[in-house]
């Protein structure tokens, strides 16, 4: 998998100075969906994934000595649909990335 362009913005929600935490690709997701930070992240971190009604379809806790790595997370099973990802620090409950992505 190729990460995307330099340049160019990931879904992402700055807050607490977190800004482009991480990106999400590809997008569509067909199967494995690659999760690269771009930030220092000194805690563990809950990767959540809900569908449009709010139910949620993964959950992951990624310790902090992971988080700085890329990530893939298997999706093969989810339906084809829109789907968002939240990435939440542990000990803060700062949400350092949230953004939406198609299943294909």
């Amino acid at each position: 998998m190729v990460p995307p362009a330099t340049g160019q913005k990931a879904n992402t929600v700055s807050t607490n100075n977190v800004e482009n935490a991480f990106s999400l690709y590809p997008n569509p997701v067909r199967q494995i969906a690659n999760l690269q930070s771009f930030a220092k992240i000194e805690q563990d971190v809950t990767i959540r994934v809900v569908n449009l009604t709010g139910k949620e379809v993964f959950r992951k806790i990624v310790k902090e000595n992971e988080v700085s790595k890329e990530l893939s997370f298997n999706f093969e099973n989810l339906i084809t649909g829109v789907y968002f990802l939240t990435a939440q620090g542990n000990k803060d409950a700062q949400i350092i990335h949230q953004g939406k992505f198609l299943k294909k």
